[in-house]
């Protein structure tokens, strides 16, 4: 299970840095690439920070994933591409930026969110690896 999750871990990095290198390079100087993958990820796959109907909405979508859940992965780069203002103003403090990282869903339009997840997915499936 250890070697799964950082394998997610890299594999989502990896993702973050193709679309926002900035806010990789931020998140790996202070040792938090790790965190959208481990506790983001966790989160927007329960309840964290969207209403019941929206984390409806998000499952629905994941379940008719045929790449098995790797929208989920566009949802986690979605949420922190349009947080990226504020993870940005917060790069001075690894703890705020952390915070800021883990409270970014509450504060996101899910219509937002799977509107940017969308396209990156698409993107991804057309142009990413192994397309």
């Amino acid at each position: 299970v250890e070697a799964s999750s950082a394998e997610h871990a890299t594999r989502l990095h990896g993702l973050l840095e193709a679309y926002d290198p900035q806010l990789a390079q931020l998140l790996s100087a202070y040792g938090l690439e790790a965190l959208p993958a481990t506790r983001l990820a966790a989160g927007l796959c329960t309840r964290a920070g969207f209403g019941l109907a929206d984390c409806v909405r998000i499952w629905d979508t994941l379940l008719a994933d045929p790449s098995h859940f790797a929208f989920c992965d566009c949802v986690v780069v979605a949420v922190m591409l349009l947080s990226r203002r504020e993870l940005l103003q917060r790069s001075n403090d690894p703890g705020c930026l952390a915070e800021a990282l883990l409270e970014a869903p509450r504060k996101l339009s899910v219509d937002a969110v799977l509107r940017f997840a969308h396209a990156i997915c698409a993107f991804e499936r057309r142009c990413g690896p192994g397309s």
